[in-house]
């Protein structure tokens, strides 16, 4: 079952607007082909970095689904990140 995990570095001043729009790829991407329950957010303990982790069915169900919720990520990156967003896409041993 591969693993997407996808860390964002907002601007603290954008942490919020962030969050936001972690919400609303959690809740539209519900329904996405091969997504395996939502996806989950988290923040770094000091709150500098925001994480979205993903499981899916297959790597070819991930390919398709990120592809999506990635666009929406860049957009903000350039609005409200200190850098843009690092993705990890891994595959179990």
């Amino acid at each position: 079952m591969p693993v997407a995990i996808a860390i964002h570095h907002p601007r603290p001043e954008h942490r919020d607007e962030w969050l936001e729009i972690m919400r609303q790829a959690g809740q539209a991407s519900a329904n996405l082909p091969g997504l395996i329950g939502p996806i989950a957010g988290y923040r770094e303990a000091d709150g500098a970095r925001l994480v979205g982790v993903s499981h899916w069915e297959s790597m070819d169900a991930l390919r398709a689904g990120i592809a999506g919720i990635k666009q929406q990520s860049q957009q903000a990156d350039h609005a409200w990140g200190r850098q843009p967003t690092d993705v990890l896409v891994l595959s179990e041993l």
